[in-house]
C-alpha cells in the first residue's frame, strides 16, 4: 500500500482522536475496492493500537454477489487477516423486487438501502460497539459535489435547487 495513504490516515485518526484502544469498532464492507482500502488500513492500525475490529458484509444487491466462489475467497482472505467478519443474508422474500423486469430507475437503490439500513441498526443493537466506520467511493464523492455545484448555482445552498428529489439526494448523500 502507499505509505503516503497509510501516514495520512493514521495521522488523521490520531490528531482526530477517532480510534483508541479498547474501542470496539464495526466496519461496514462491501467487498469493494473502497472497503478493501479502508479495511487493510484498519487491519494496519489495529496492529498499532489495541482495539476489536468486526466487519460486517451485507449480501445486497443480490447481482453484486452471485458468484459465491469469488465471494468466499474475498471473506477468507479477510478472515486470514484475523478478522472477525459477520455476513449479513437476507431473505429471499425481500430480495424479489431485484428480480422484477417492473423496476424504475431509482427503485433498486432506494431499496437496498433501506435493507440495508435496517441490518446496520440490527448490527449496532447487536455487537454494541461504540464506533462505526464505512468507505465511501471519492469519486462518488466528487460527482456529487460537482453536481450540487451545478444544481446550486455554486452555492452550495440546497435552496437553490429546484428539483426537490434531487435536494433530498444531496442531504442523504452528504
Amino acid at each position: 500500500m502507499n505509505n503516503n495513504v497509510w501516514e495520512r490516515f493514521k495521522k488523521n485518526i490520531k490528531e482526530n482522536n477517532l480510534i483508541n484502544s479498547g474501542d470496539k469498532v464495526l466496519l461496514l464492507n462491501s467487498l469493494g475496492k473502497d472497503s478493501a482500502m479502508l479495511t487493510d488500513l484498519f487491519c494496519q492500525l489495529r496492529d498499532e493500537i489495541n482495539f476489536e475490529l468486526i466487519v460486517i458484509i451485507f449480501k445486497i444487491p443480490i447481482h453484486a454477489y452471485q458468484n459465491d466462489v469469488e465471494f468466499c475467497k474475498l471473506v477468507d482472505f479477510w478472515k486470514q487477516k484475523n478478522l472477525i467478519i459477520k455476513v449479513i443474508e437476507f431473505e429471499e422474500s425481500d430480495l424479489l423486487w431485484e428480480q422484477s423486469i417492473n423496476i424504475k430507475g431509482d427503485v433498486p437503490c432506494n431499496e437496498c438501502r433501506r435493507l440495508r439500513n435496517i441490518q446496520i441498526k440490527l448490527a449496532i443493537d447487536q455487537i454494541n460497539p461504540n464506533k462505526v466506520a464505512a468507505g465511501f467511493n471519492l469519486t462518488d464523492l466528487q460527482s456529487y459535489l460537482t453536481m450540487m455545484q451545478l444544481f446550486s448555482d455554486y452555492t452550495f445552498d440546497i435552496d437553490k435547487i429546484t428539483n426537490i428529489k434531487t435536494a433530498k439526494r444531496f442531504i442523504s448523500l452528504l
